[in-house]
């Protein structure tokens, strides 16, 4: 059940935390469809539940997590992060792809 009080001073009361237009809802409701999480405990990833994102980021320093009304809302932020923070390893492993590809169409072109 989410509560109808909004927030009016920075700290929620315990058992709650302050979720959409400042409303206080309590702790382990889902508000979201989706959680993103970015450098979580498995990574960044999509998660179904605030707890499942409380989960992956409680105790793993830089880990954020954040809210989404959609899967797809979710994928995008967090593939956003990933092409963003490892530019130099999707270059390799598109390199190495790309290679693959052409000794592929070397042995076929053999058969």
């Amino acid at each position: 059940m989410t509560t109808t009080t909004t927030a009016a001073c920075s700290s929620p009361p315990e058992g709650f935390f302050v979720g959409r237009d400042g409303k206080l809802v309590i702790k382990g409701r889902d508000q979201y469809t989706a959680y993103g999480v970015r450098r979580g405990r498995n990574g960044t990833r999509v998660v179904r539940s605030h707890t499942a994102m409380l989960a992956e980021i409680s105790g793993v320093s830089n880990a954020v997590g954040r809210g989404f009304d959609s899967v797809l809302e979710a994928q995008e932020w967090c593939d956003e992060f990933i092409l963003r923070e490892n530019p130099a390893r999707i270059a390799a492993l598109r390199a190495e792809v790309d290679a693959l590809v052409a000794e592929l169409l070397g042995a076929r072109s053999r058969m």
